[in-house]
């Protein structure tokens, strides 16, 4: 009966290291392929994070452009309103100083001809 139960005892021991061997080859082979997954996988996800980051520097660069460009065109309105208000107010002091000198040319002409009466 021990004969039996030795012969017994070695053949479970034999089965469970079989099992157990292909449990392990199993996991391995399953860890293998998650190993390969992951492998394929990581640069992949890099590249879209780093198109991300490119698109989003492309945004904020947009972004800075176009308000930029806003500020350039406010500029050039206000610079456009100053000229015109600049002409404005030299053709106002032309105006004026002509008109004074004829002013001033009238005076003359007036006490030259009060002086010759």
């Amino acid at each position: 009966a021990q004969v039996a139960s030795a012969t017994e005892s070695s053949s479970i021991s034999s089965m469970w290291n079989y099992i157990s061997d292909g449990v392990s080859q199993t996991a391995e082979a399953y860890n293998n392929a998650l190993i390969r997954m992951y492998e394929e996988k990581i640069p992949d996800i890099e590249e879209k994070i780093e198109d991300l980051r490119k698109e989003i520097a492309t945004t904020e660069v947009v972004e800075s452009i176009s308000t930029l460009e806003e500020e350039l065109d406010r500029s050039y309105a206000r610079l456009s309103k100053l000229k015109q208000r600049t002409i404005s107010i030299t053709d106002s002091r032309k105006a004026n100083s002509e008109a004074k000198s004829r002013t001033g040319k009238a005076e003359v002409e007036v006490s030259q001809s009060s002086a010759d009466t």
